[in-house]
């Protein structure tokens, strides 16, 4: 016999599924895109790549452990994006350590996009904007000036809060819901015929 799974539990089960579905899609994409960044060697593509390669050697001189950063944020999203997963598929069959899981994956996905995103602000972006108005310093004259659009305030704002309402706004529902009342009672009672003491999660 199974525990009753709430309508709830069953809809954030497949959200899960699909967001952590998505989100290693998103870092396999990005892995993928730096491995060739880095390592290709093609002469009709050097023109297009050399800003960015500098860009990323100016951040690396400048951006206090950006390297260490950024290859931990790459990591660590993949590993939680994995780990949402497999936790979705727990929770369509009621698994106590599914529900365990979600709940610390969606808090550290939270805390870490956090400490992410303001390290972005405070390191990352000031250089970028710097090494930006260099780039359209040195462009030819009428060249059109389509940087300038993403290095404004308001737009920098509205890019920064879509891409942490993407990361954090499920995680944060997924958490809030898991740790409602009658969540936490459906997966706190013990299958039935079953007195395994990890079977069901603390009643508080």
């Amino acid at each position: 016999m199974v525990r009753t799974r709430p309508t709830i539990v069953l809809v954030m089960a497949i959200l899960t599924i699909v967001f952590g579905s998505i989100w290693t899609l998103v870092s396999l994409c990005s892995g993928v895109w730096v491995l060739l960044f880095y390592t290709i060697q093609a002469p009709q593509l050097d023109a297009a790549l050399k800003p960015m390669r500098e860009l990323s050697e100016l951040l690396q001189k400048e951006a206090p452990g950006y390297l260490a950063m950024e290859v931990t944020n790459y990591a660590l999203r993949l590993v939680l994006s994995v780990l949402f997963i497999f936790s979705g598929i727990g929770l369509l069959r009621m698994k106590v350590w599914a529900w365990r899981t979600s709940v610390i994956c969606s808090a550290a996905t939270v805390v870490w996009e956090i400490v992410h995103t303001v390290y972005q602000w405070i390191y990352v972006n000031p250089v970028t904007a710097r090494w930006t108005e260099e780039l359209i310093r040195k462009q030819p004259a009428g060249t059109p000036n389509f940087a300038a659009l993403s290095e404004n305030s308001a737009m920098k704002v509205i890019i920064a809060g879509a891409a942490l309402v993407f990361s954090v706004g499920f995680p944060i529902v997924l958490l809030v819901v898991m740790l409602l009342p009658n969540v936490r009672a459906a997966f706190s009672r013990p299958v039935p015929g079953t007195e395994h003491p990890d079977d069901s999660i603390a009643k508080v």
